[in-house]
């Protein structure tokens, strides 16, 4: 006698349809994040020197942007609707997502590469630059 085996067909799957509001506000600080960090030198300055009139302009104008995007569901997981159901799916990325995981990616990349010049540069030279390097 064969031993019984549960079998769940994917297409008996309850999918949902919608995104829930919990899901679509924990993404946006994601993205105020990474377009708060795409000017280098401003971070620095916030870093170096702390909390000025320009960054605090800076961030209001990313809050509102991404705020605006993020009502339109034009930010990676702030959409209404999940963008992709199955892996299996072939969909092409919009335009508003290839330009959101590119600064994503440009500023983990850069800070990552910046930090690293400044430690192996403080390595061979003895004092730390990485003022000067950003």
């Amino acid at each position: 006698m064969a031993p019984k085996v549960k079998i769940e067909l994917a297409s008996a799957r309850k999918l949902r349809d919608r995104n829930k509001t919990s899901y679509r506000l924990a993404h946006w600080p994601i993205w105020i994040w990474v377009f708060f960090l795409a000017p280098g030198p401003l971070t620095f300055q916030l870093f170096a020197y702390g909390f000025s009139a320009s960054t605090a302009a800076w961030l209001g104008a990313v809050l509102l942007a991404t705020g605006v995007a993020g009502w339109r569901g034009r930010l990676p997981g702030v959409e209404p609707r999940p963008y992709i159901i199955r892996f299996t799916e072939d969909k092409p990325n919009p335009l508003y997502r290839r330009v959101c995981y590119t600064f994503a990616w440009s500023a983990l990349i850069t800070y990552a590469l910046l930090n690293l010049a400044g430690l192996i540069d403080t390595l061979i030279v003895g004092h730390w630059r990485l003022r000067q390097i950003y």
